[in-house]
């Protein structure tokens, strides 16, 4: 019997002599502070990629439960393995607050192409010409180029940094310069309008929901965005963090994709995590402890709700002038642009200096309407921003620590002489887990080595 309490935020996770005992929460309804103890704790709270503000993910997924699980002592394990994903709606300004994701599956009868030239690419943008005013010898279909082995279905994170490659070289082709075309048009022509419909009608109506444009007659444009993060709370074969009592399921651990998750892992990870690893592991610790030993009175469920509510009275009291959006979209900036699809020393050392500034002017400027009683989205957004805040940073060392290019993580000073991606697997197979020793402090690196039996490692090539 599972039951339910919608409506209701993990704000901190309590422990009991060391052991994850319970959980504090928020009604997000009536904004009181609740405790809920428990044998042991299961996190099932997804991934952190609304740490770049503009995501594929809902606008309520955050970092909070497995950070506040980070600062009670659990390993936090390779936070910087983000990815990116090729197939997006293009950002269409500065105040959107949500990016569309459009089905990997149309990559299957789309051709992705910018033109050869960055006047044409000018024009384009300015509405000066059309798509199919482009002949098809000015075309890049520049994954077919570079990798003609799989050509439109290269991996993510390669079309992802191709995509950018060829706008950073000017010939982007949506208003702000960052997006390029996945056309249909050779594919209507062969398979017909109605095949294309009962492959894509869905697809098809919401792209033109979305930008009144008919992918039938204009290409859809597309371009990367944050969508999922392979990097989560640290824990073992059973699912356990290093924090006894404490497991975590799904995205919000680190365990199954390494640096790259391929299409479809993450339903293949929930499902494996819930309904298989968790059933045969949970029941042989459960075992070790004795069952409802600890209850909310214990004193520690108090002293955290206590922490909650004085962090809530500290965001409503600070009544500065900038909204929490805002810092929030700053942020996502720094993020996206110095630790994104393609990272350097320079660019990380500066997202490293800039976050705690960022975070000093968050706690000195904010301004959190309302109250902390009943409903109240700034102070929930407050509450999620002022956690990626500090998570961001961690973000940033976790990828400076990694000196290499390795899946998602692309290091531009670590690539080979056509591009891709250089490893360095004699210093940098292990599992980078991270102990939190404070929120201004340098966090304590654990490594746990990679050791490969059966498969054994090798380079990736699509060409």
């Amino acid at each position: 019997h599972i039951e339910m309490f919608s409506r209701h935020e993990m704000m901190d996770l309590v422990l009991v002599d060391g052991e994850a005992r319970g959980i504090v929460t928020r009604n997000l309804i009536t904004g009181e502070i609740q405790s809920y103890a428990g044998d042991t704790v299961l996190l099932c709270t997804g991934g952190y990629g609304n740490v770049f503000f503009l995501s594929t993910n809902a606008m309520g997924c955050n970092v909070t439960a497995a950070y506040k699980a980070y600062k009670r002592g659990a390993f936090f394990a390779n936070p910087c393995f983000t990815q990116i994903h090729p197939t997006c709606i293009p950002v269409k300004g500065d105040y959107q607050s949500k990016l569309t994701l459009m089905s990997e599956s149309l990559r299957n009868s789309g051709r992705i192409w910018v033109p050869k030239s960055r006047e044409t690419a000018e024009k384009i943008r300015k509405k000066e010409i059309k798509p199919s005013d482009v002949p098809e010898e000015e075309r890049d279909y520049y994954l077919e180029r570079k990798y003609p082995s799989f050509g439109n279905l290269a991996p993510r994170d390669i079309s992802s940094r191709a995509a950018k490659e060829a706008c950073d070289d000017g010939r982007g082709v949506a208003i702000t310069g960052k997006g390029v075309f996945l056309d249909f048009a050779d594919e209507i022509k062969r398979m017909g309008r109605e095949w294309i419909d009962g492959q894509y009608g869905n697809l098809f109506d919401m792209y033109e929901e979305i930008t009144d444009d008919d992918p039938h007659e204009t290409p859809m444009m597309i371009y990367p965005a944050s969508h999922y993060t392979m990097g989560g709370l640290w824990v073992d074969y059973n699912l356990m963090s290093n924090v006894k009592g404490l497991h975590v399921l799904g995205e919000a651990n680190f365990s199954d994709h390494g640096a790259n998750r391929l299409g479809a892992s993450a339903l293949m990870q929930g499902l494996s995590d819930g309904y298989f690893v968790i059933p045969a592991t949970l029941p042989a610790y459960l075992t070790t402890i004795k069952p409802g030993s600890v209850t909310t009175a214990s004193p520690e469920f108090k002293a955290a709700e206590d922490e909650v509510k004085e962090r809530i009275n500290k965001l409503l009291n600070v009544k500065g002038t900038k909204t929490v959006d805002s810092f929030h979209r700053e942020l996502g900036l720094i993020m996206w642009e110095d630790c994104g699809m393609a990272r350097t020393e320079e660019s990380l050392m500066n997202a490293i200096e800039r976050i705690p500034q960022l975070r000093k002017e968050f706690w000195e400027n904010v301004r959190v309407t309302g109250t902390a009683d009943g409903i109240n989205a700034e102070l929930e957004k407050a509450c999620r921003v002022a956690d990626f805040l500090e998570f961001a940073q961690l973000l940033c060392y976790d990828a400076l620590n990694r000196q290499e290019s390795c899946g998602a993580h692309f290091r531009v000073e670590y690539q080979l002489p056509d591009g891709e991606a250089k490893r360095n697997d004699e210093e940098y197979a292990y599992v980078a887990a991270w102990e939190y020793t404070g929120v201004d402090s340098l966090p304590i690196l654990h490594k746990e080595p990679l050791t490969f039996e059966n498969v054994h490692l090798a380079i990736r090539s699509y060409k």
